[in-house]
């Protein structure tokens, strides 16, 4: 299983994307984020009850502590709450999965407008954002493509793409995007002497 930030991921992205362009009218952008959202009040809000336990157990601790050193051990353990809280994984357990989704959402959205997909002639463009520190992925499909009409099998393969994401495994991801190309194809057939005007790299900053 490869993740999505390994040398090998930008391949596995780039083929599976050629794999609906070329059977297909639609273009796919996959973009790429660390995270969408830095959600900082959640450190300072683990740091401070981190703070507080730390504080109420030095002052009613029976044993006889240096009260001069109240002020730096609070500190600290305010510290060490934040820093705890601002790593992924126990970001991901803290913060709500409704915030995490809202978020990730917002982002994709505005991700589409600064792409530029929506200047694709044709209205086929596609964005899939996937943002990592989330492990969720969006799709923005401009107002050409027709999802609704492409029905259940669809459904599932999009998330089949959130799947591999909450699993942060691109190989998956490819697999799930190539499987979309026959349904896009039928749906938005391939035009004669279409032009490529979206990238197929991935846009990856992490």
């Amino acid at each position: 299983m490869s993740t999505f930030l390994a040398p090998r991921a930008k391949d596995a992205v780039v083929e599976a994307v050629r794999a609906v362009e070329d059977a297909s009218s639609v273009e796919v952008v996959v973009a790429v984020r660390g995270r969408s959202d830095a959600y900082r009040d959640v450190d300072y809000l683990v740091g401070v009850f981190l703070a507080i336990v730390t504080i109420s157990i030095l002052i009613f601790h029976p044993a006889p502590l240096d009260e001069a050193l109240m002020p730096l051990e609070t500190l600290f353990a305010f510290l060490g709450g934040s820093m705890l809280a601002s790593i992924p994984a126990c970001k991901r357990v803290l913060v709500p999965g409704k915030r995490l989704r809202g978020r990730t959402l917002e982002a994709a959205r505005a991700q589409f407008v600064e792409s530029g997909i929506a200047r694709k002639r044709t209205r086929t463009g596609i964005l899939i954002y996937v943002s990592l520190l989330e492990r969720q992925a969006h799709m923005v499909a401009d107002t050409g493509v027709h999802t609704s009409a492409l029905g259940a099998a669809f459904a599932e393969q999009t998330q089949a793409l959130d799947a591999a994401v909450a699993q942060n495994d691109v190989d998956a991801f490819a697999a799930a995007l190539k499987a979309m190309a026959p349904m896009l194809a039928k749906e938005h057939p391939r035009i004669r002497g279409q032009v490529n005007e979206l990238p197929d790299a991935p846009e990856v900053k992490a």
